[in-house]
């Protein structure tokens, strides 16, 4: 009882005052701090019933596995698979679909898939727990994975939910695949589930992110009933697709509405001012967050301010708002800063950043990268071959970052000097026929809307 009210202090006074305990007190513990967020206890409580040699069940294994997927305990989980296959407990669809949960939510999708093949009655939980997995890979090839497993669901007789289109939307949105998204949206049309207020605000992000700000405000529009996620969602989408006034406009819509504004909203709305030159408006809206609105700034909308102040044009103001900040110490702050003053093209703005961005990340091989890159971008060639050495003695390297565009409907991924693509030199031929074109029109670069005239 005490754990399903939040109080986990009486819980852990209650189950400390019994004289006897049994495999209920202590289930009943672990799940109280799994349901209040305390998975790292929920894990120490459940070797502890180990060390006191008392059997666990598959509910009390279901429940320390939740606790697992929710602190990312990989480890611990891997011991209780090893437990559940030695104990005989494969065959239970519920711990069959933790264990998938678990490694989906570990970023071990490899593991996740395995023990998804293995077992043969596959449901529209397990479905869902692997779901997990695609998403956080996100992957083309992943994708397509999905989808497959879909539509055998499907044929299989089993009925989609909410959950499912909403992850499924959820990838769709990820790899920016417009015609997957749609054709999903047409599923729940079919099946009743467009009216949702999940599937009708997955369907929002997806839209927005696959391309189509008409299809997100056509989804929106039509919802009967919304909640914080939705405006939240169209805020965002207002936001990716450059239109910051509005975004504004609906920002101030919320407040006239009635609904809370949360973090995620303060920022979607500060990403919106950055994007589009609207810096004044994000300012005010940031120094307004506590007394206004009551929130804490977190770090996301620290680095969303310096990112903003530093567009302006403002790179003194937003170094002082990293050093006076409690995330002074954070890389991700001052990454962001050496970007800004490279966009801005201040190598001695650049340089101070640099020093603290390296210190403070000394092993990240993108930190060396970018602080190379931004020197060699500024002419400063033996600096940043200097940072290259250093990275190199130190034996660091960066995974390639992958891209995609969808063509015909299907999806092409690549990567920094990718030559395996069959039609890669076709592909080179028309990369400097465009950057012939870029010089000839004199456009920046590093200006997005420059770019977009061209393409």
């Amino acid at each position: 009882m005490y754990g399903k009210l939040g109080m986990v202090e009486d819980s852990e006074r209650m189950f400390h005052s019994l004289s006897e305990r049994n495999l209920i007190s202590w289930t009943a513990l672990i799940s109280g701090y799994v349901r209040n967020g305390c998975s790292g206890s929920a894990a120490d409580i459940f070797l502890e019933l180990f060390y006191h040699g008392i059997y666990c069940d598959p509910s009390c294994l279901v429940t320390v596995l939740d606790g697992c997927s929710e602190c990312r305990n990989l480890d611990l989980g891997v011991q209780l698979h090893g437990f559940v296959i030695k104990s005989g407990y494969l065959c239970d669809a519920n711990i069959v679909t933790a264990l998938v949960d678990m490694y989906s939510k570990s970023d071990n999708l490899k593991s996740a898939k395995i023990v998804f093949d293995g077992f043969s009655s596959k449901s529209i939980a397990l479905f869902n727990a692997i779901l997990v997995g695609f998403i956080k890979t996100n992957r083309d090839d992943d994708d397509e994975d999905a989808m497959v497993l879909f539509r055998q669901l499907r044929f299989a007789g089993i009925k989609p939910d909410l959950v499912t289109f909403s992850r499924l939307l959820s990838l769709s949105a990820n790899q920016a695949c417009l015609v997957k998204g749609e054709t999903l949206h047409a599923y729940t049309i079919k099946t009743g589930f467009e009216s949702s207020l999940m599937v009708s605000n997955a369907l929002i992000t997806m839209y927005a992110k696959c391309g189509s700000i008409e299809g997100a405000c056509q989804i929106f529009d039509g919802m009967h009933c919304r909640d914080s996620v939705s405006w939240n969602a169209m805020v965002s989408a207002y936001s990716i697709h450059g239109q910051g006034k509005a975004a504004l406009r609906l920002f101030k819509e919320i407040k006239g509405e009635g609904f809370a504004v949360d973090e995620f909203t303060i920022l979607a709305i500060l990403q919106a001012c950055c994007y589009t030159g609207l810096w004044h408006n994000g300012i005010h809206i940031f120094n307004e967050m506590e007394s206004s609105y009551k929130i804490n700034p977190l770090i996301e909308h620290y680095a969303c301010m310096v990112d903003l102040l530093g567009r302006a044009g403002c790179l003194s103001e937003a170094m002082n708002l990293i050093s006076n900040s409690r995330f002074r110490d954070s890389p991700l702050l001052w990454r962001t800063l050496v970007n800004v003053c490279k966009l801005q093209g201040d190598i001695d703005f650049a340089m101070l950043a640099s020093k603290n961005l390296l210190d403070l990340s000394p092993e990240e091989a993108g930190s060396y990268i970018l602080v190379s890159n931004t020197y060699a971008g500024s002419g400063m060639l033996d600096e940043a071959l200097k940072v290259r050495t250093a990275m190199n003695d130190l034996k660091l390297s960066k995974q390639a970052g992958c891209s995609w565009i969808e063509i015909d409907n299907k999806v092409h991924c690549f990567v920094a000097s990718d030559k395996d693509h069959p039609e890669s030199s076709d592909i080179y031929a028309k990369l400097d026929q465009l950057m012939d074109e870029i010089k000839w029109k004199n456009c920046d670069i590093n200006d997005p809307h420059s770019i977009g005239e061209i393409v």
